[in-house]
């Protein structure tokens, strides 16, 4: 049996705009940083999303969301203009960034200089390579070879982790929810990423829009994941 699950990034936030890592921010050891509201343009991205599911007759049947707050307040959005319920969840919530870099300018970031560099180690063969650099670490962060799948920024989640925790939350959810075929999923940028890194390279390596959608198609009994297709605005 197959699930549609439409995945959606949450609208645009003051990090979002600025370039500052967001993460899950209400975690982060810097002060005054929090998990950030929708701006205004957020709310009119999120009213753009509900166009597209409108136009394009997808019918999701529930709202599944990752639990902070610039996705929560998408999801009330598309909630209230498509009438229905919203389910948190916490193995939706973006990458954990490490509690030192979250609410960091990315520009400031990338100056740093790891002394001793990191290491990581590549699942593919096993073999180890080092990161000198902030500037480094971002640049093989958004890169989609699987090399890169234990990589993480000091002292957060990797790759693999990211995706393990979404992909196991959406299995126990459909698998205790059997009604739901169609589910829209209002989640963030990194974690949809690691999703279609697996699923298709070229795709995984453009940033999601915050008025895009993307079609994943879930087989139950295969437990297998196909991406289908990516509505942008």
């Amino acid at each position: 049996m197959c699930i549609n699950l439409f995945f959606v990034r949450h609208g645009m936030t003051e990090y979002n705009k600025n370039v500052i890592i967001q993460g899950q921010t209400n975690r982060s050891n810097i002060i005054d940083i929090c998990d950030k509201p929708l701006l205004p343009d957020g709310y009119t991205q999120a009213e753009t999303l509900v166009k597209i599911i409108i136009e394009r007759n997808l019918k999701p049947q529930i709202i599944l969301s990752s639990p902070l707050l610039r996705a929560y307040q998408t999801a009330q959005i598309l909630s209230k203009k498509l009438g229905l319920d919203v389910i948190k969840n916490d193995g939706l919530k973006e990458m954990f960034f490490g509690a030192e870099n979250e609410g960091m300018p990315v520009s400031e970031f990338k100056k740093k200089i790891f002394n001793p560099a990191l290491k990581f180690v590549n699942p593919l063969d096993y073999t180890e390579y080092y990161v000198k650099t902030g500037e480094e670490l971002r640049e093989y962060h958004k890169d989609t070879n699987p090399k890169y799948d234990l990589l993480s920024h000091p002292n957060g989640e990797t790759k693999k982790e990211v995706r393990d925790r979404a992909k196991q939350a959406i299995r126990n959810f459909v698998l205790a929810n059997p009604t739901y075929k169609n589910i829209l999923i209002p989640t963030h940028n990194a974690l949809l990423r690691f999703l279609m890194g697996e699923l298709d390279v070229n795709s995984a390596q453009n940033t999601v829009g915050h008025e895009e959608i993307v079609y994943i198609q879930y087989d139950i009994n295969k437990n297998s994941w196909k991406l289908i297709e990516r509505y942008i605005n």
